[in-house]
């Protein structure tokens, strides 16, 4: 089911030197291109070339005040006719980057329509013909990808000796230029086991960072990569507030050199993915239009909070909508492959936002695609004991958080990994005393 958010507005929310009323007017037409009436600033944390930014620091500001001055475009089109005519052909978009779409493709709208022919003869995308909701949606492109690769490692998921068989699922995984520890113990424990097919599938990962800095850091990852040839990096900063950038070249890469790839997964490094659980689980599930992780619903944007929250505040001028659109967790969440090139052209229609999870949830909100729930993706730390009273004394459990990671498809990372690993491959299962109820919870029902 497709929602509008646009009928959540904010009542007594905090408003970044903007008038409220201004800020909450909504235009009675439906012609959202001629009834701009909500501006706002929105500073750009991207990397690009246009003319129209100048350089500050790791950030892009707008050269002008004129320029900064952006326009959310929105319809008061009601949730039951926001799907529009497929045979509509009068718009078209043409995108300064190559079009990611085919000429054939199965678009995941509202009502499932298919559409053969997204793109005319001269390349242009009538890219309306894909939209479901059009409340994060924006007829031209404002959001165009201008980074370009530094490292592709593009020979990642072809076949050799070793794997003469297709790539099933593609971990990337996001991490930054400092954490190379972390990047050698993932190499030496679960990432050693896409070696060898499991379950008779073939797994692979890539490592996605961008630029630092730090010179030393740089030189670090060149040589890094010059061993491991396990990088993909593009020439923009790496921060936080460029997650989103990250996380979009992710899918391009999968999209441009893992093609034949059933599903991506999305996952940060300090999360540990059951490899052997994940491939279990993904060979009896569909592998179209499917999105999964830890569903988050009905969730209020943070405005003007403090301490390690500060990073998620969002003024109401940039997100003038008192809930997000339900979202899978950032730290680690599935996307089936036919969905790719879709969400990458339809990203290009979504103005940029920082929170990585949120932005992803908005361009499938866009196309019409509902995230699915799974309790297998935790937050949980298997390594980490379970205090649990017996007989009136409060004992510690190491081996249920160890049960509990066998059907789980992520955790979180123990702080040290490979002593958890060690341990973990030495574990066995069959002595965890799992009941129905557990399989429920963890979303194997019996």
């Amino acid at each position: 089911m497709c929602i509008d958010y646009r009928n959540h507005h904010v009542e007594n929310s905090y408003v970044d030197s903007y008038d409220k009323r201004d800020v909450l007017s909504l235009s009675s037409d439906t012609d959202y291109d001629t009834n701009e009436k909500m501006k706002y600033e929105n500073i750009q944390i991207r990397t690009n070339k246009t003319s129209k930014y100048r350089k500050y620091s790791n950030m892009l500001l707008p050269a002008s005040k004129a320029q900064s001055n952006r326009y959310l475009h929105i319809s008061n089109e009601q949730v039951t006719n926001n799907t529009l005519d497929a045979k509509r052909t009068d718009v078209k978009t043409n995108s300064n980057s190559k079009p990611a779409i085919g000429n054939s493709l199965y678009c995941p709208c509202c009502k499932g329509a298919k559409y053969e022919s997204i793109f005319a003869v001269n390349g242009s995308v009538n890219i309306e013909s894909c939209v479901c909701n059009k409340t994060f949606f924006h007829r031209d492109v404002v959001n165009p990808h201008y980074t370009k690769y530094i490292y592709t490692n593009a020979h990642t998921c072809e076949k050799t000796n070793i794997f003469d068989r297709d790539v099933f699922v593609v971990l990337l995984i996001l991490t930054a230029p400092k954490e190379r520890l972390r990047r050698d113990n993932i190499r030496a424990t679960w990432g050693h086991l896409t070696q060898k097919p499991i379950y008779g599938k073939r797994v692979a990962y890539i490592f996605l960072l961008a630029k630092s800095f730090d010179k030393s850091e740089e030189a670090g990852l060149a040589r890094e990569n010059a061993q491991y040839h396990d990088i993909c990096k593009e020439d923009f900063i790496d921060s936080y507030d460029n997650l989103t950038l990250k996380t979009l070249m992710g899918l391009r890469w999968a999209s441009n050199f893992c093609k034949e790839a059933k599903f991506v997964l999305k996952i940060d490094s300090d999360m540990i993915p059951n490899l052997p659980t994940l491939v279990d689980h993904l060979k009896t599930s569909s592998d179209r239009r499917l999105v999964e992780g830890r569903l988050l619903s009905k969730q209020p944007p943070y405005r003007n909070v403090d301490g390690f929250e500060k990073k998620w505040n969002i003024p109401l001028s940039v997100y003038p909508y008192s809930i997000y659109p339900p979202y899978v967790d950032g730290p680690a969440y599935l996307i089936s492959s036919d969905l790719l090139p879709l969400m990458l052209e339809m990203s290009q229609h979504v103005e940029y936002f920082k929170i990585e999870d949120i932005y992803i949830a908005m361009v499938l909100n866009v196309i019409g695609v509902a995230p699915r729930h799974s309790k297998q993706y935790t937050m949980m730390t298997p390594s980490r004991s379970v205090k649990k009273v017996k007989k009136k004394k409060i004992v510690a459990d190491e081996e249920e958080p160890m049960c509990l990671f066998s059907f789980a498809i992520t955790a979180k990372s123990p702080l040290l990994l490979k002593s958890f690993w060690t341990r973990w491959q030495q574990f066995n299962t069959a002595k965890c005393s799992i009941t129905a109820d557990d399989l429920c919870y963890w979303g194997r029902c019996p």
